[in-house]
């Protein structure tokens, strides 16, 4: 697995490539801890992902419960369809907010990297406040 981390304007897009597994868990782990300290904006991108293993979701779940405990936005965006096919089958995939208009916004060039997760700006984001229920 590789792991490309840009910052752009508040906030920090993690983009994950090839398998995603136990092997690359404890260097995710450490970028995602590292990002939380700074107070950015976390959007992990799974699009260039070719599968993932529990230990993934594992790691995944518990950094977006980590990042709203400290009052963070998390997003998870663009998994392939064979994640998403694994996370349904295993009955994980209400365990996270997946943002697929991102993908189709930013291929029709509507929608820049740095715009993604902003409030009020991102139309398939999933939030969790009290105007969401």
């Amino acid at each position: 697995m590789s792991i490309v981390s840009s910052q752009e304007n508040g906030l920090c897009r993690i983009e994950l490539d090839g398998a995603m597994e136990i092997a690359g868990a404890a260097e995710l782990k450490e970028l995602l801890l590292q990002t939380m300290e700074t107070g950015q904006r976390i959007c992990v991108s799974l699009a260039g992902v070719a599968g993932l293993d529990v230990t993934a979701v594992q790691l995944l779940w518990a950094a977006e419960r980590e990042a709203k405990r400290r009052g963070l936005d998390f997003d998870i965006s663009e998994p392939p369809e064979p994640v998403r096919t694994f996370l349904k089958e295993a009955g994980l995939e209400s365990l996270f907010g997946f943002h697929e208009d991102q993908a189709k916004l930013r291929a029709a060039n509507q929608l820049p990297h740095a715009l993604e997760t902003q409030p009020g700006k991102n139309p398939g984001a999933r939030r969790d406040g009290p105007e969401n229920g």
